[in-house]
């Protein structure tokens, strides 16, 4: 096939959407691609009445009547992804008519009907509710996407994604959602990402915001990083009808399952007005419980023979912050022969986080935390490594959008900034192991502010990760998963064998780490099984981990534990991002 039409290089990218009306999130949606630089949105089309999703609202029963208008009182501030915008209003503050061909100039646009798509996008995008079969989708050049499970539709969450609220009546963590794609004229498709997304213990209106925002997330993600090569690839199945080689069954194998979300038939006694008292009692006690304790984090400490490859949290000796200050993250790393635990310090009454540091003495005691890097940003994950005798330090500064590289001069303070890695990419929790000639960096989009999504996992690659050049893997995001993704601590080799850890907050944020065997990685290639969970010690006053590391015999790991809150100081029911 020929190489993209766009004069720039880049993929041209349509859009359909059910009407001059859409949800908040979709116009956002538009606006990232606009503003990205990457693709060109050559035009947004209005999908035929007759295709849009027949699908009718569930009927509410008097629990669910009673949930929808509770939930609405208490969550509508938060729903805006959800409410609806003129898409002809938006259009216009932007200085574009109401058009379907953007490529052109604004003064030549308008919205018009199906046939404004012919052969101008490469891939086109359906968030009109439909499945992609629309007339529009089927002049898509290269692929046509579209999601299931998604609200693409304004309306109310509780009439029609009746499965969001059953899930969390259920208590259910996490729900999902699928972005699927199939070639132009084809019947076959492809899921390309199976989203695992957490829900709102007590709002499915919340939950709904949730899904928005992950699916913009991926999306954006998803398109930027796209090439021919991999278009190509992602509708291959479908297109050729031919067996999967064995490194593509093996990925499909090992990608997130698409979650069971609980029907309306199969919710049985979830219907009654017993199950959603039972939910109103649930919400109730957690916020009893949110009023009288609060998070705190700590770190354990100990050894770890070297043929066992994960530490009993049980065997481990707690390291308690002073009060006011939480300790998490650590990073443990040889030096000059002394080990040392980089962590994180979160000051909870500026709300900000910086770097400490504690050197073991030779009975592998911890000495006193002293400070190694603070600046007027909220720092945190210092992910430190040695190269060639120097010891660097790559920590979480999200909030600058820039991944910095630091190398130390002289312990405890004596670090100097040297480059930046990343610009322009705000990635939180980076990670980097060295493995079969290449260094690579996992690490997670940073969230949209005071939302939860999908966890987004990203994967760049460098011959030297002081002075080289960071590339983007032709396969990011690699994971859209809330419970495998968001990395937990650096890579480790094991017995010839490399495993990633990560963050498991299918419970809440950082409640636990899964460990992945990479089976498979290279500039071209990803694929990895889940192994083992670490959870915290057993303890009900334990809630959560969510960084390991390892350097030598020392390993070491963070924990939450819920603490009586003290009304003399502020509260601080999320220190961590």
């Amino acid at each position: 096939m020929s190489a993209l039409p766009s004069a720039a290089g880049r993929l041209r990218v349509g859009v359909v959407v059910a009407g001059d009306v859409v949800a908040a999130w979709i116009a956002g949606l538009l606006d990232d691609l606009t503003e990205s630089g990457a693709v060109d949105l050559t035009e947004v089309s209005l999908a035929p009445s007759d295709s849009c999703s027949a699908r009718s609202p569930a009927k509410l029963s008097g629990g669910r009547r009673m949930l929808a208008r509770g939930d609405e009182r208490l969550f509508s501030g938060r729903a805006k992804p959800l409410a609806p915008v003129d898409l002809r209003s938006w259009a216009r503050e932007r200085g574009m008519c109401v058009a379907a061909s953007w490529g052109e100039s604004p003064a030549e646009s308008a919205i018009e009907g199906s046939d404004a798509l012919k052969n101008t996008a490469d891939v086109v995008l359906d968030v009109s509710g439909g499945d992609g079969s629309s007339a529009p989708c089927a002049r898509a050049r290269w692929a046509v996407w579209w999601l299931e499970g998604a609200p693409v539709r304004v309306g109310d969450v509780h009439a029609d994604l009746p499965e969001v609220v059953t899930s969390v009546l259920r208590g259910s963590p996490v729900i999902g959602f699928t972005l699927r794609a199939r070639c132009p004229g084809r019947a076959a498709t492809v899921a390309l990402v199976r989203a695992i997304c957490p829900t709102h213990p007590s709002s499915p209106l919340v939950t709904g915001v949730y899904l928005a925002g992950s699916a913009r997330q991926l999306i954006v993600e998803k398109l930027t990083n796209a090439s021919p090569e991999s278009l190509r690839r992602d509708v291959s199945w479908g297109v050729t009808d031919r067996a999967p080689t064995e490194l593509e069954a093996g990925a499909a194998e090992l990608a997130p399952a698409t979650l069971r979300t609980p029907s309306l038939r199969r919710a049985g006694a979830n219907n009654s007005i017993v199950a959603t008292s039972t939910f109103f009692a649930r919400v109730a006690g957690r916020q009893v419980r949110k009023a009288v304790s609060e998070q705190r984090w700590n770190l354990l400490i100990g050894e770890q023979a070297p043929e066992q490859m994960l530490p009993d949290p049980k065997r481990l000796r707690p390291i308690l912050p002073p009060p006011g200050r939480y300790w998490a993250d650590p990073f443990a790393v040889e030096h000059d022969g002394r080990t040392h635990i980089l962590f994180e310090e979160f000051l909870s009454e500026e709300r900000r986080g910086r770097i400490a540091v504690m050197t073991l003495d030779e009975h592998g005691r911890p000495g006193p935390a002293q400070i190694a890097l603070e600046l007027d940003s909220h720092l945190s994950y210092p992910c430190a490594f040695e190269r060639e005798g120097r010891l660097y330090m790559v920590p979480e500064n999200a909030e600058s959008g820039s991944l910095d590289l630091y190398e130390c001069m002289e312990l405890p303070d004596g670090w100097v900034r040297r480059r930046s890695l990343l610009e322009g990419v705000p990635v939180v929790d980076a990670s980097l192991v060295e493995w079969q000639g290449l260094w690579w960096m996992f690490a997670s989009l940073k969230q949209p502010a005071g939302l939860r999504t999908a966890e987004l996992l990203v994967l760049y690659f460098s011959e030297d990760p002081v002075s080289g050049v960071w590339q983007k893997h032709p396969l990011s995001p690699l994971l859209a998963d809330v419970t495998n993704a968001r990395p937990a601590g650096a890579p480790f080799v094991f017995g010839e064998r490399l495993f990633r850890l990560a963050q498991d907050g299918s419970k809440g944020y950082g409640s636990a780490i899964a460990v992945n065997e990479v089976l498979s990685l290279t500039p071209a290639h990803f694929a990895e099984r889940r192994v083992a969970r670490v959870q915290p010690r057993c303890a009900q006053a334990l809630c959560g981990t969510h960084t390991l590391s390892r350097a030598g015999h020392t390993v070491v790991m963070d924990e939450c534990r819920y603490v009586r809150r003290s009304l003399r100081r502020p509260r601080a029911d999320r220190v961590l991002d």
